[in-house]
């Protein structure tokens, strides 16, 4: 029960609210007497894609709200540093315009493939409704594609009023609401750099598994002034571990 009550649980939540209401969606037709030729058929194709993605999601957030457990209680925790709240505010702000342009272009790439498929299926359908249902179908998962986008953007990621801190352990790292990690589902710990610049951070690049291959991420946690001797400790260690 802890772990349903941290951040990433209640996303588990969410997405399994989503697969559910994917399958009350795709019983609809069944359980209404709906024509499975007259658009039946149609809705239940489109329920496929809340289901599946909601389930998945879920299992995931599940599994990376018992990581999120495990670094809270400090165990493998190899530091946790705070920070000053000018310190905090810039890498808000910094980390809040690279999610938001990230979270825009796979919208608009989403969104562009379903009405593709939407204005497609309309088009080309020898049953004129079954082709509105499922163009309906493709608006419905714009829209809600762009919510998810949104409140992603929204909740994910530190915020001004979190408490300035960051967490980094052996399974990943937590910038206060942000959990990163590379414990599970395949993900895997590439590179530790410290980068020595105006405002010094650790930089985390891990890789995971999704449908069309490996993917990567970079995490930046800033160092506090006077910890670049904690943080070269840390990616040495850090570095063993992938090696």
């Amino acid at each position: 029960m802890k772990r349903l009550r941290n951040g990433q649980g209640k996303r588990a939540v969410f997405w399994l609210l989503v697969a559910l209401l994917g399958a009350l969606a795709a019983l609809y037709p069944f359980l209404s007497g709906t024509d499975m030729m007259g658009g039946g058929y149609a809705i239940v194709f489109a329920s496929f894609l809340p289901i599946v993605a909601g389930a998945t999601a879920g299992f995931v957030y599940i599994r990376r709200a018992a990581v999120l457990d495990a670094i809270l209680d400090g165990r493998n925790l190899l530091v946790h540093w705070t920070y000053s709240d000018e310190e905090w505010r810039r890498y808000v702000a910094v980390e809040a315009r690279a999610s938001k342009a990230e979270k825009t272009t796979l919208f608009f790439v989403i969104s562009a493939f379903a009405l593709l498929f939407g204005v497609g299926f309309l088009v080309i359908a020898p049953d004129r409704e079954a082709g509105r249902s499922v163009f309906l179908g493709m608006v419905c998962l714009i829209a809600l594609v762009g919510g998810a986008a949104l409140l992603s953007v929204r909740l994910a990621g530190p915020r001004p009023h979190d408490r300035p801190g960051a967490l980094v352990s052996e399974e990943g790292v937590y910038p206060s609401g942000s959990l990163h990690t590379w414990s599970l589902l395949g993900a895997r710990l590439e590179t530790v750099k410290l980068v020595e610049r105006r405002r010094p951070s650790l930089e985390f690049t891990y890789s995971y598994p999704t449908r069309y291959g490996l993917d990567a991420e970079t995490v930046r946690v800033p160092i506090p002034a006077g910890e670049e001797g904690t943080a070269r400790e840390v990616a040495a260690r850090l570095r063993e571990d992938t090696a």
